[in-house]
């Protein structure tokens, strides 16, 4: 129980973060795209771009979860 409440609370900011209103598919496609899943993070009209400032964000929570030893390579 105790790793799973641990891992609960290490994805929780990933989570949180890419679920933010308006630009959360724009995060999670990044997210795919450095995983090697999908080839661009582009967004179809009305779904607007997450801004640079963002992105450097959420790949600092990424790069932490991967310190920690969680592989979210793909």
């Amino acid at each position: 129980m105790e790793k799973a409440v641990e891992l609960f609370y290490d994805m929780a900011a990933l989570i949180r973060f890419e679920f933010q209103p308006r630009i959360g598919v724009s995060l999670r496609k990044h997210i795919l795209v450095h995983r090697g899943v999908f080839r661009t993070p582009t967004v179809r009209h009305p779904g607007p771009e997450a801004d640079p400032t963002t992105l450097a964000q959420l790949f600092r929570i990424v790069d932490h979860l991967r310190r920690k030893s969680y592989d979210l390579s793909g």
